[in-house]
This record gives C-alpha cells, structure tokens and sequence, in this order.
C-alpha cells in the first residue's frame, strides 16, 4: 500500500474517533467529495470498510456546491461525517458552526507542521488535510527580462 492512501486510511482511522456518537447512530460514514475525488474516497471507503468495519458512503458533489450544502445541512445535523474541501473554508465553517475541531494525538507527526496550521484557525485544528499543494510563478527571461516591480 502506497503511504498517501495509508496516510489517508490514518486519517479515516483518526476521523472514526471523533464520529463515535454518529456511528453509534448511523452505523456508518458520510463522505462529501467531488467528482474528481469521489471514485478515489469510494475506493478508500472500501478499504476502510473493510479493516474497520464501519460502512462508507460516497456522496458525488459538486466542489463549487460543497460547502454552501454544509452551511445548510451542517448546522441542522444533517451534513457529511468527513468532506473533501479547501483549506480556505476552514473559517467560514467555524464561525457558522458546521464542522469541529479535531485532536490528533500521535498522529500530528505524520503531516507537515505546514499543511495542519492550513487547517487551524484560532489556535485550533479543524481539519485534516490529505494532499499538499505548491504553486509558484515561473517567469521565461527570454519573454520578460526584468520582473516587474508590482503585479497590478
């Protein structure tokens, strides 16, 4: 097993913690992905099925829809266990109370000291990120000799 779907397993293995009064309701998992990440969550869900024994359930949304849908469904009790979401969401969904915070105990030595404080907000772990990204500007000095002093 590669190490991101282990770390992502870690992760579903974290999240089960913090779930248990759900699953001792539902018997189950909600997860909320889009449609680029839904077949990769259906088939980690398996796995976790599997090992765990818990069922999961992949609900295919929208990315732009997520978490409008939260902000409705959340508060009222009925949104996701687990979303795929942006890290930038983290505060809007803190204040208006649709998601919780998350320890993490041992486990926080697993990921980059980085990519957990994309997750927390006010001084406090929100969500679990389960892949990084890096974007830069490349500038061609053939094209652009001088970088320009400002970017407007």
């Amino acid at each position: 097993m590669s190490r991101s779907k282990l770390l992502v397993l870690l992760v579903f293995a974290l999240l089960l913690g913090s779930f248990s009064s759900v699953l001792a309701q539902d018997e189950g998992l909600l997860i909320w992905a889009d449609a680029t990440r839904a077949p990769i969550f259906q088939d980690l869900g398996q796995q976790f099925e599997a090992e765990f024994g818990v069922p999961v359930e992949v609900a295919e949304i929208a990315f732009g829809d997520i978490r409008d849908q939260l902000l409705v469904a959340g508060p009222a009790g009925e949104g996701p266990d687990i979303l795929i979401g942006a890290h930038d969401w983290v505060g809007q969904l803190v204040a208006n109370g649709a998601i919780v915070p998350i320890e993490m105990g041992d486990l926080a030595g697993e990921f980059s000291e980085s990519a957990l404080n994309a997750f927390t907000y006010e001084n406090t772990l929100w969500d679990v990120p389960y892949a990084t990204e890096n974007v830069a500007l490349v500038r061609n000095v053939d094209l652009v000799p001088e970088a320009p002093a400002t970017w407007g």
